[in-house]
């Protein structure tokens, strides 16, 4: 089950989906070196994908914080070189999942 919403950035806005079968927060590492988040940290996870292909992250950017209406919550990435989802002219730069969802309901 997935879900899109609009979440605001510090440079901006845009769209996330929200993916409830995601163990993971994702973020294309072109998203990431367009917003300018710090360094990353080096991460020796491996990520299986629903394609079934399997990916090396290049690291993981923890507590961006993530706007949802008037609540700030701070979100750790896993940054993958993948490009963003575009679907129908609807472009979807991230993506949330479970990790994201229990931040989220403990506020």
């Amino acid at each position: 089950m997935s879900y899109h919403f609009s979440h605001d950035w510090r440079k901006g806005s845009g769209k996330a989906l929200l993916d409830l079968g995601a163990s993971v927060n994702l973020l294309p590492y072109s998203v990431y070196k367009q917003l300018g988040l710090g360094e990353l940290k080096p991460t020796s996870i491996t990520l299986s994908l629903a394609d079934r292909s399997v990916k090396i992250p290049r690291g993981i950017i923890e507590d961006v914080l993530v706007q949802v209406d008037n609540f700030y919550y701070p979100v750790d990435f896993v940054v993958l070189d993948t490009d963003p989802i575009v679907k129908e002219a609807n472009y979807v730069p991230i993506i949330l999942g479970r990790p994201f969802l229990a931040t989220q309901m403990q506020s």
